[in-house]
């Protein structure tokens, strides 16, 4: 393979396991969230990181809106499932060692 082609190869084999990374954290920081503010912080940090990885900053009815909505209305079990939905879509799987580490 050319060093040109190998290098965009390996850059999209980075961001994709950015992206993983990103949406195994939100699993993982989901249910802390309304109750560690730390994780808080985290959670919402890693739902911004993962909004720029796959460049789609414009849409805030898909990433952002859904979870201010369940919070505002206190439904923190919701946010979990929305998460499931997200990496649905981006048609990728968690990393479960990452998901389990939990709060």
């Amino acid at each position: 393979m050319p060093p040109k082609k190998q290098t965009r190869k390996m850059k999209r084999q980075l961001i994709q396991g950015q992206i993983i990374h990103c949406i195994s954290q939100l699993k993982r920081f989901a249910p802390c969230i309304q109750t560690n503010p730390i994780r808080a912080y985290q959670f919402f940090y890693n739902l911004g990181r993962v909004q720029e990885l796959v460049r789609d900053t414009e849409h805030p009815e898909i990433w952002w809106k859904p979870i201010e909505t369940m919070v505002e209305k206190g439904q923190y079990d919701a946010i979990s499932a929305h998460i499931d939905t997200l990496k649905d879509r981006l048609r990728i799987e968690y990393d479960d060692a990452t998901v389990n580490k939990g709060c």
